[in-house]
């Protein structure tokens, strides 16, 4: 019959490679307790609240971003495309992360399921605001895994995926979008003109620099060595020894 000729196919990866220890962990995932304390951020006092109002500016923003370059006739740049893509969820999952760094002095680590009760928000709101924030640079995120006891139906997994850890920062190259009194102050003329100098007097150090002339190995052959001489050009004689030749 047709149907005893039909073979299960074998459970396979998103890759498509087989997955024999049927393990659940993502791709890129670290050890917890290993990083931690390198990853983690030290806010100061305030910044995480400067860092909400600055995305919640962004989303006022982004519909003006939009009327401008549509009344100018051209396509959105780089950066104001990153500006269009925030949206509300992304916002209110953005307060919740820095309401725990505020909190928490720095070390976020939620699920999920911590977020969506916080917010109010379903699963894949949480995951959509969870990706947007990323791609703009305003939350970085390492994925964790942790050491298990093989399971009686996964008897080769070691690791099981746990919460992620996440560090908000907000980039410098959409700064330009926020009002006055949010963006950085400037640094004086006087010290940008400082490190330019300091820029350009190494580049000069580096131009004029030879380098040293390497002493031909103690093994060289005189054959070798007469053959090295030779790429170098005709040997230029000194005065004393040319007046002796022409004796």
């Amino acid at each position: 019959m047709a149907l005893d000729r039909i073979e299960r196919a074998r459970p396979r990866s998103r890759s498509g490679a087989p997955n024999p220890t049927r393990a659940h962990v993502h791709p890129n995932s670290r050890r917890a307790g290993t990083f931690e304390d390198d990853f983690f951020y030290s806010y100061a006092k305030g910044e995480t609240d400067r860092l909400y109002k600055k995305a919640v500016e962004l989303l006022k923003r982004k519909n003006a971003v939009r009327r401008l370059a549509r009344a100018e006739g051209r396509q959105l740049s780089e950066d104001e495309r990153l500006v269009t893509l925030i949206t509300p969820a992304a916002i209110r999952v953005f307060e919740q992360l820095t309401t725990l760094a505020r909190t928490c002095a720095g070390k976020v680590f939620p699920t999920w399921e911590w977020i969506e009760a916080a917010s109010g928000l379903s699963r894949a709101s949480v995951g959509r605001g969870l990706s947007i924030l990323a791609k703009m640079g305003l939350i970085e995120k390492q994925r964790r895994c942790v050491p298990i006891d093989p399971p009686a139906d996964r008897h080769k997994a070691r690791n099981a995926q746990t919460s992620n850890v996440y560090r908000m920062s907000f980039p410098n190259r959409l700064a330009r979008f926020l009002p006055r009194f949010l963006r950085p102050v400037p640094l004086p003329d006087d010290v940008v003109q400082r490190e330019v100098d300091r820029i350009e007097e190494i580049e000069t150090m580096r131009l004029w620099r030879t380098p040293p002339e390497r002493p031909l190995p103690a093994h060289c052959s005189h054959r070798t060595a007469r053959a090295s001489l030779s790429h170098r050009g005709p040997v230029q004689r000194s005065d004393r020894c040319q007046s002796r030749a022409a004796q």
